[in-house]
């Protein structure tokens, strides 16, 4: 079988709006999540690294 021949076969799986939809909720709750994260993750970073210098 041609490469042409196998595209024609397999057609792209389409997502229809709601399942875009959700899939975008989805990841702006990571998003929102990886940002709750973020000061709390920087702020022990620093604290561990404080003695670094000394």
């Amino acid at each position: 079988m041609k490469n042409e021949e196998l595209k024609k076969e397999v057609p792209k799986p389409q997502l229809n709006h709601d399942q875009l939809e959700e899939k975008l909720d989805r990841l702006w709750n990571e998003i929102e999540k990886l940002k709750v994260n973020l000061p709390t993750i920087s702020i022990n970073i620093s604290d561990e690294c404080q003695g670094c210098g000394s």
